[in-house]
């Protein structure tokens, strides 16, 4: 799955209420990417790509709680 693949709500939400970083690990792992790929397309560490990849998911998550 790709992120265009994705409802657009979802990622309508996503380009609102995520940090750059979030957006963009997001995208990634969307993508199909893993953390050690995340890493070395956002030149940080894989503990910092699954940080990013994590928060963003469970931002996610919250927002489409509330949005319920």
């Amino acid at each position: 799955m790709t992120w265009n693949d994705l409802d657009p709500t979802y990622r309508h939400l996503a380009e609102l209420h995520l940090t750059p970083k979030q957006l963009r690990a997001l995208k990634l792992s969307e993508g199909g990417l893993g953390y050690r790929l995340i890493a070395e397309d956002m030149g940080c560490s894989f503990t910092t790509a699954r940080y990013h990849v994590r928060e963003a998911r469970q931002k996610m998550r919250r927002l489409i709680e509330e949005a319920a």
